[in-house]
């Protein structure tokens, strides 16, 4: 998982993220499925998001280079504000019941919202 700011990540970003008009074809629209493979990456990878049974499951590492992560997320009819810092996790649910999720491997229930300080 990535943590920090190696002489690969920032090459990767800009190449992953840039949405640059490479095929002269403005008039199509934006690159969709270039957009969804950035945030599966930012998601999967930074956030470290995977499906555990019931619960959510994220081991987040925010780049040294990155003050922050955020993103929101659908989940079982509910809408989560995700974000992350160096030092902190946060859920926050914006519509919908609450949770159970795990962040390192702890379990958490989330009424509303929860932070959790990270090591």
């Amino acid at each position: 998982m990535p943590t920090g700011c190696t002489n690969r990540l920032p090459v990767w970003i800009s190449v992953t993220f840039r949405l640059d008009n490479f095929n002269d074809d403005p008039d199509d629209g934006l690159h969709i499925t270039s957009m969804a493979g950035s945030w599966l990456a930012i998601v999967h990878g930074f956030a470290g998001l995977n499906f555990h049974g019931e619960y959510l499951a994220f081991n987040p590492a925010c780049p040294e280079c990155w003050n922050s992560v955020g993103f929101h997320l659908l989940y079982r009819g509910r809408l989560l504000n995700i974000s992350f810092a160096r030092d902190s996790f946060t859920c926050q649910i914006l519509e919908g019941e609450g949770l159970s999720l795990k962040v390192r491997g702890t379990v958490y229930e989330v009424n509303d919202r929860l932070t959790v300080p990270l090591a």
